[in-house]
C-alpha cells in the first residue's frame, strides 16, 4: 500500500472528484482530504494498493497537471505494509 499526497487542489473538492481525476482506480482505498486551515490549498492522502512503481507512475501523471485551474503537486508519500 502507498499513500499518495496531492497537493494545490481547488476549494470545494470532493472524493468523488479525487477519484475521477485518478481515473477511478480500482486500487484506491481511501481518500482523506484537508486544508490544514487554508481552504485555497486543499490536500488530499490516498491510500493505494499498489506496487512503488506503480504509485510513482500515478505520480508522474499528476505532478504539473493542469486541473480545475489549478497546477497539481503530487508525489508518493509513505509505502505502507
Amino acid at each position: 500500500m502507498v499513500q499518495i499526497r496531492i497537493n494545490n487542489l481547488p476549494p470545494g473538492v470532493t472524493e468523488d472528484d479525487v477519484k475521477n481525476l485518478l481515473g477511478n482506480l480500482s486500487e484506491i482505498e481511501t481518500i482523506r482530504l484537508t486544508d490544514a486551515g487554508n481552504p485555497e490549498n486543499v490536500v488530499a492522502w490516498v491510500e493505494v494498493n499498489t506496487s512503488r512503481v506503480q504509485a510513482d507512475a500515478i505520480v508522474k501523471k499528476l505532478n504539473g497537471r493542469q486541473w480545475k485551474n489549478r497546477s497539481l503537486q503530487a508525489y508518493a508519500a509513505l509505502y505502507l505494509k
